[in-house]
């Protein structure tokens, strides 16, 4: 089996998002069913299970009980005997495993590292999700035209740690952290503070400023 060595062999044309994709709605599918039969039979973990060993630092990330089979379709390796084994103990085993054959999940990352393809793909992405964003954003923002001023309907400022969370889920911490998103989460939460009479206009200069500039 080839060894895993640099974090951007995953990341061959949007197969990074595509797995993680594909473990969310697993996971969204098949979460509350207890049968594992069913859930091995599902059409999505067969697909992740077929991506080989592009799947195996994902399957790691959300380590749990179902995605013990497909661990061993993707390396045909059984570590243990069940009967003897919780679900914590599975994923120290594997963890040495993956190890000892050369597995690194965490090696720091670099877009200047990535081929043009890839990393375009990746910033489309981003971008997609920026622009999600900033519609939900403004979709929050209306003027009262009762008391003649800027209000909000469900919320003040955003969760930027929500944000960020689902960010560095999906595109993962370095590449989040190299495009400064958490600082410019910052800057559209001190748009929001201010609550001016433009601010829906400042919100979308804000957004278009930050994507000019890194993306």
């Amino acid at each position: 089996m080839n060894k895993v060595k640099k974090y951007n062999e995953f990341l061959d044309t949007n197969v990074h998002v595509d797995i993680k994709k594909l473990i969310e709605e697993v996971n969204f599918e098949c979460g509350n069913i207890s049968d594992l039969s069913k859930i091995y039979n599902n059409t999505k973990y067969q697909k992740i299970v077929e991506c080989g060993e592009k799947s195996i630092k994902y399957i790691f990330e959300d380590f749990k009980t179902m995605w013990i089979k497909a661990l061993e379709d993707i390396t045909n390796e059984k570590l243990y005997e069940d009967y003897l084994i919780n679900t914590s103990e599975m994923k120290v085993l594997w963890e040495k495993w993956a190890t000892e054959n050369g597995y690194r999940f965490n090696e720091e990352f670099k877009s200047n590292e990535l081929d043009k393809k890839t990393l375009s793909t990746l910033k489309m992405n981003l971008l997609d999700k920026l622009n999600d964003y900033k519609t939900y954003i403004l979709d929050n923002i209306y003027y009262n035209t009762e008391t003649n001023t800027i209000e909000y309907k469900k919320f003040k400022n955003i969760d930027e740690s929500v944000i960020m969370r689902e960010l560095t889920n999906e595109f993962t911490k370095e590449f989040v952290d190299e495009l400064n998103i958490e600082s410019f989460l910052k800057e559209i939460n001190k748009i929001l503070d201010r609550k001016d009479m433009n601010v829906k206009r400042k919100i979308r200069d804000a957004f278009k400023k930050y994507l000019e500039q890194h993306l």
